[in-house]
């Protein structure tokens, strides 16, 4: 399992969300509070964010966890951005440690990033799920793990729709098929998911059994930068902070504000 977030808001330093809030992503890689079956985050790391005059995000991976990684404080200086995914990796397979297993994922205008897991994935979900995507969704697939899987599935219920609305729909419908495959296979998935398109950020939290991985949300309407975090774990000490409830959506646009939904 990981720990992950997404902001939407005015434009703000990178390093301003993963290294320097009192609960930070960096803290979270090796004292987090609310992971399961883990200890820590040392798998690796990486960051998506959108830049004026790009329509696609920028991506930044590591496979060195995020304390180690000499780079993040010059990036964290040097990025600004109004909408960023990032996470730092726990690794279900210490196998599969690689770059190209390490969030967040890109294709098009999309970000994404999953917590969680498909149980058994290679043995009872991956070939239906491969079997549902066109040649050019599979050929996109860069890695092995159930995250990008699940994430090029989500892909292709959205095919060439857009927004916000569009996002939603596709990642809830994609979370119900592999919800139903992996319950057809005698096992089980946990989601806490993030969806980014440099103007929206969807989020919703799912589990065909059991709590769902930890997701929170922090509407921040107040301050000279009204904003949108969502997180594996509250950052700070911030008020606003609240859990984002099993089977629930988290839809923010930017000049829209946010919305709460069933999934």
């Amino acid at each position: 399992m990981c720990r992950l977030l997404g902001y939407l808001g005015p434009q703000v330093p990178l390093g301003s969300l993963i290294a320097e809030r009192p609960h930070s992503l960096v803290r979270q890689s090796y004292l987090p509070r609310e992971l399961r079956s883990a200890t820590v985050n040392a798998d690796g790391w990486g960051a998506g964010f959108y830049v004026d005059g790009e329509r696609e995000p920028c991506l930044y991976a590591s496979t060195s966890p995020i304390w180690a990684d000499a780079n993040l404080p010059h990036l964290g200086r040097a990025i600004r951005s109004g909408c960023v995914v990032a996470a730092v990796r726990s690794a279900t397979e210490p196998s599969s440690i690689a770059q190209a297993n390490t969030q967040p994922f890109a294709r098009g205008r999309l970000a994404f990033l999953h917590n969680g897991f498909i149980a058994r994935f290679r043995q009872t979900v991956q070939r239906r799920l491969c079997a549902s995507l066109s040649d050019a969704t599979y050929a996109g697939i860069a890695g092995t793990s159930d995250s990008e899987h699940l994430f090029a599935l989500i892909a292709e219920r959205l095919g060439a729709r857009e927004g916000a609305e569009a996002m939603r729909d596709a990642a809830a419908r994609a979370v119900a098929d592999v919800s139903a495959w992996a319950v057809e296979a005698g096992s089980e998935a946990h989601f806490s998911i993030v969806l980014a398109d440099g103007e929206s950020l969807v989020a919703l939290r799912s589990s065909t059994g059991g709590d769902p991985p930890s997701l929170y949300v922090l509407h921040d309407r107040d301050t000279a930068t009204p904003h949108v975090l969502v997180a594996s774990e509250p950052l700070d000490g911030a008020a606003g902070w609240r859990p984002v409830a099993p089977n629930r959506t988290i839809v923010a646009t930017l000049g829209d504000g946010l919305r709460d939904e069933p999934l």
